[in-house]
């Protein structure tokens, strides 16, 4: 589930309409209803029958600049275009049509919806668009969504009708809470059947000020089957605004780990490319995880410049340095650049922010990238900057504070007889080796506290490559992430006996029986 609500889209300026009607929202908090029986200025006049789109809509019809159609063999209907006659006005039914076009079906008794029936020639592939503004007088940043989708299961064939954003009418992008597909295999008696489909109070992703306009549609094509198609319809359609309060975050570890929606609440993004194609767009994916199910994913897959893409953390409230820690990999195809920058003022990715290096590593392997972050840092982001590439991942995304711990979480030999015995109140560790081991050049394997590094001698230690005496206990210093911190550990490794039989300082007798001849080759 990827929040694509207006994920889409990073845009903060909204394009303005102008066209003269509009299904306006007109107070925060507070549902607004289209049920195509009640007149809603901009949207329809009275009982909907099917009788067509007119700008100054008569009893029956919808209002031209309210509403776009597209995908009808009679010609695309777009926002403030009349059309009164042929497939845009089939007029009222209560199912089982076989010429395609729009019509007012009457799902149940008395319940009239916007509906069409797709043909080979109308609306396979089509969609039905509509303008949502804010009159609110307010700025808001959440949405709620929900409308009646109903179905006549009639044909044999399978088709989609999924609910898609814009911020401008050009470049739409999906909304995964609304993908639907009708059933392929006809029902034995079809009836009209209802789905609600809805999301609630989701992050926008961005601010949507008063006067504002955004667009909704639902696209429609074949997936499968054969032969005429099921007739389709929306009911119900309701909307509210509100405005969801940012509060700095200041307790930490501030961790995010993209399991929920898309976009995360209070994070921002950014297109540099306000245009870009479909398939550069930034979401949850569950195609791959370092942990959980999910995974953030940046996308250049299409070509489209400029390319850059950013996700910015919630405002932060440090008192100290923290570390900022997150996976990151490739997809098996392309090669991905990313760089981090933070900012001690605001986030704007164009003036505020101060960038790193840029990581150009990123493999199918999970890699973990780590950055110290003064106390004095507002916001952290994520540039991505593939040109023309693939895909970038990125998971478990922590703003943590810096560890002072000292300790051996693990320790060991290849050689040992058994597991390490690790006293982490007097910091010492004992352990056993085979007999055959040579003590005087020993490579220890093991894992310190987050952040620490080992010392023995002044000589740094890494895990499975550095070799040491252990002739006689080694005294090793664990110093913490803080740089500050240390500890000495005190390592003793003992050597087994030999077996029974092994040399001769460990010889095995035998008894033979007094009454066997013996004798003495010697």
């Amino acid at each position: 589930m990827k929040r694509t609500v207006l994920l889409l889209l990073g845009m903060i300026l909204m394009w303005t309409l102008q066209v003269n009607a509009q299904w306006s929202i007109t107070a925060v908090e507070t549902d607004h209803t289209i049920d195509f029986e009640t007149t809603v200025s901009g949207i329809n006049e009275g009982i909907f029958d099917g009788s067509g789109f007119a700008t100054t809509p008569a009893t029956g019809q919808l209002d031209a600049d309210g509403w776009a159609v597209y995908g009808m063999s009679d010609g695309d209907k777009d926002f403030g275009v009349e059309n009164t006659t042929g497939d845009l006005a089939r007029g009222a039914s209560t199912g089982g049509e076989a010429t395609g076009g729009v019509y007012a079906f009457e799902v149940e008794t008395g319940n009239h919806a916007l509906g069409v029936q797709p043909s080979g020639t109308d609306f396979s592939p089509g969609y039905i668009g509509m303008i949502i503004k804010n009159n609110t007088g307010d700025s808001v940043n959440a949405v709620s969504l929900s409308y009646d989708l109903w179905v006549l299961n009639n044909e044999a064939r399978a088709s989609s009708f999924n609910g898609e954003f814009s911020l401008d009418g050009i470049t739409w992008g999906p909304i995964d809470e609304f993908a639907f597909t009708t059933t392929e295999t006809a029902d034995g008696s079809p009836a009209w059947n209802k789905t609600t489909m809805s999301i609630t109070d989701q992050d926008m992703g961005f601010t949507f000020y008063s006067g504002d306009s955004i667009f909704l549609r639902w696209d429609s094509d074949d997936v499968s089957g054969s032969g005429s198609r099921d007739e389709i319809a929306v009911d119900n359609i309701t909307a509210s605004f509100s405005y969801k309060e940012c509060f700095p975050i200041a307790s930490f570890p501030f961790e995010e780990g993209f399991e929920g929606t898309y976009p995360v609440d209070c994070w921002d993004t950014v297109y540099a490319n306000t245009s870009y194609p479909l398939g550069n767009t930034m979401l949850h994916t569950t195609d791959e995880a370092y942990a959980g199910s999910q995974s953030y994913r940046f996308s250049s897959y299409n070509s489209g410049s400029p390319y850059e893409q950013y996700l910015i953390t919630p405002e932060l409230d440090m008192s100290s340095e923290k570390v900022l820690e997150f996976w990151y990999r490739g997809y098996s195809y392309g090669s991905e650049s990313f760089t981090v920058g933070t900012s001690t003022t605001g986030n704007d990715v164009t003036t505020n922010f101060t960038w790193e290096a840029y990581t150009t590593d990123a493999s199918t392997t999970w890699q973990k990238y780590t950055l110290p972050i003064d106390a004095t840092t507002k916001y952290v982001a994520i540039q991505y900057n593939s040109v023309f590439s693939y895909y970038l991942y990125v998971d478990d995304f922590t703003i943590r504070e810096i560890s002072s711990e000292t300790d051996f979480l693990t320790y060991s030999f290849p050689e040992e007889t058994g597991p390490a015995v690790i006293d982490d109140v007097n910091h010492e560790i004992n352990i056993e080796v085979d007999f055959t081991a040579d003590l005087t050049s020993l490579v220890a394997e093991f894992t310190l506290s987050t952040g620490a590094t080992a010392t023995v001698g002044g000589t740094p230690q890494v895990s499975g490559v550095t070799e040491n005496d252990f002739s006689s206990p080694v005294t090793y210093t664990v110093t913490a992430e803080d740089g500050i911190t240390t500890q000495d550990w005190l390592v003793t490794v003992t050597q087994a006996g030999p077996p029974v039989g092994a040399n001769c300082s460990n010889p095995f007798t035998v008894e033979l029986p007094a009454a066997l001849p013996y004798t003495d080759a010697g």
